[in-house]
């Protein structure tokens, strides 16, 4: 059999093995070239679990070839917008299992561990939304965040990523801005300009592109949420 082929049956035993012996359903499966998958897991229960708009779920990446561990890691997924929010490895270990032998096993365990430091990140969103950000510091969120996106040569402004996409993201407290934020970063549809000289006036209009690599959209996630805490932890102190 083809390795790649192996690879995804592997993948697709892990699936099933997953939903039947501990209860989990698996969502949005995504595919992006021939290099990595992800899968994002919930379980049977994780609605009696939610908190505001976010339940608690594992995210699953792979690769189809065999050249990275799988990897296992919390994430919370946010039902306003279906989008997919990544915990950051400062707030719960990364688990990371090799492809060597019947890893199956090893996954369900790891599996039960993430979802533990899942549901307990929900504690986070419970906080965040008590804090209330000033101006400047929703500023400076944003600005860090255009910085890890960007860096030092952004073409979109650092108050756009604080433009809300829907009603129900017009708060100024921190969880509500780290999803503006964290939205508008990774989806990208964002006008700007950027220097030219090849056209009349010396600047291009461009749009911000969505990230849809795997790694990029994972790495950023965890930063955005690193960045979140940081803020919390600093508004608590004060």
């Amino acid at each position: 059999m083809h390795t790649m082929a192996r690879a995804l049956l592997a993948g697709a035993t892990l699936v099933a093995v997953l939903a039947v012996s501990e209860g989990w359903a698996a969502g949005p499966f995504e595919a992006r070239g021939f290099t990595k998958h992800m899968v994002r897991f919930r379980h049977a229960d994780a609605d009696a679990k939610q908190v505001g708009d976010c339940v608690p779920e594992v995210v699953l990446v792979n690769a189809h070839d065999r050249t990275s561990t799988y990897q296992l890691m919390a994430g919370l997924f946010r039902l306003v917008c279906l989008n997919g929010l990544v915990v950051s490895t400062g707030f719960c270990e990364t688990l990371k299992i090799r492809h060597v032998g019947d890893v199956s096993e090893k996954v369900v365990d790891g599996s039960r561990l993430v979802m533990e430091h899942s549901v307990r990140s929900l504690e986070a969103v419970r906080d965040w939304t008590k804090l209330t950000l000033g101006t400047n510091d929703r500023m400076g969120f944003a600005r860090a965040a255009l910085a890890l996106r960007f860096g030092e040569t952004p073409p979109i402004r650092a108050d756009q990523l604080l433009e809300a996409r829907r009603p129900e993201d017009r708060g100024v407290d921190l969880w509500t801005t780290f999803n503006v934020i964290q939205e508008n970063v990774l989806r990208g549809g964002l006008h700007g300009t950027v220097e030219d000289p090849t056209v009349r006036g010396g600047r291009r209009v461009v749009t911000s592109r969505a990230v849809r690599h795997i790694s990029g959209d994972l790495s950023l996630n965890r930063k955005l949420w690193a960045i979140a805490a940081d803020f919390a932890a600093l508004k608590k102190a004060a």
